[in-house]
């Protein structure tokens, strides 16, 4: 079960769940109820140290619990205070860069000690930026995230537009060598791009991000759909086709479709991984139970279901 690719989700989800926690804390900090944002970061140190057992990564599992300690005994106390806030954002931010293989220099008796942590007018801004920005990001992705690929920048334009009015987020591009960087760099939930452009078709553009791996669902836009043009495309990954002149309902129609199969998914996997979290304190239960049937069946059912995952995927 620790596949190079299910280390990878491991991280990205991790990543996210620190960025969450950083930014309750951050809220608590301009004077959020306590009571009401416990569990949030409770769960995330609570997941993060069973899922780094899991995948063995033993510095993140034992700093971890260190940190979950200590963050459970503010349960019965019933608030929190600045330092100890400005403690848990530094946590945070150092089990980001063990996740990154960086070693860390983090001093877990301060939060005993409640020596005052200071962090410099820089550090402070930054985080307040990086709260900022993804705030922006979230809302900029709330219905979906699309690029448009075409060497005909009116065309291009047309395609924004119906999209935009309809709530998705989008960017549009004549050059399809810089959409494949902005696609690699932030991955959209769909990219709809012509299929005949100079210098790149939308063929290739197709298996340069897939090499890439970037897995989100692509639209190609033609002048003229044959059979063996559909059935190349569709055999290479496309989601659809969209031929030109378009009409603004099957761009809408063929776009929702696409963007809401593709969250989909990435709920599926976000699911199925915090399973996979939470199975590492039921398994070392188990086995300290001595309850071995159960725990091979349990093993088993999680085999099959990141079976079918990766039939789906």
């Amino acid at each position: 079960m620790s596949s190079p690719e299910i280390l990878e989700e491991f991280q990205l989800e991790a990543d996210e769940m620190l960025n969450e926690s950083e930014e309750i804390l951050l809220a608590l900090e301009k004077g959020e109820d306590f009571h009401k944002n416990f569990n949030s970061i409770f769960r995330v140190f609570h997941s993060l140290k069973g899922a780094a057992g899991m995948f063995q990564i033993d510095e993140l599992q034992a700093f971890m619990h260190d940190i979950e300690t200590q963050f459970e005994s503010l349960r019965d106390v019933g608030s929190i205070t600045k330092n100890q806030i400005d403690y848990f954002l530094r946590a945070v931010d150092s089990a980001r860069q063990i996740l990154d293989g960086k070693t860390i220099k983090f001093d877990t008796s301060l939060f005993s000690e409640n020596v005052e942590i200071k962090a410099s007018p820089k550090e402070i801004e930054k985080q307040i930026q990086t709260v900022i920005k993804r705030g922006e990001e979230k809302a900029a992705k709330k219905k979906g995230y699309v690029i448009v690929v075409d060497d005909e920048e009116y065309i291009c334009e047309d395609l924004c537009q119906i999209l935009n009015n309809f709530g998705y987020t989008t960017k549009g591009f004549t050059n399809p060598v810089e959409a494949v960087a902005a696609i690699i760099k932030k991955e959209p939930d769909l990219i709809c791009t012509d299929l005949k452009m100079p210098g790149m078709t939308g063929m290739e553009l197709l298996k340069e991000i897939r090499k890439a791996k970037v897995d989100s669902p692509l639209i190609f836009i033609t002048g003229f759909i044959d059979n063996k043009l559909l059935t190349e495309g569709l055999e290479s990954g496309a989601s659809g086709f969209l031929e030109k002149p378009f009409e603004e309902h099957q761009v809408v129609s063929l776009s929702m479709q696409s963007v809401e199969r593709y969250q989909t998914k990435k709920l599926l996997n976000r699911s199925i991984n915090y399973m996979l979290y939470q199975f590492s304190d039921l398994d070392a239960y188990l086995k300290e139970s001595g309850k071995e049937t159960l725990r091979r069946n349990l093993k088993q059912e999680l085999e099959s279901i990141l079976t079918l995952k990766r039939e789906f995927n």
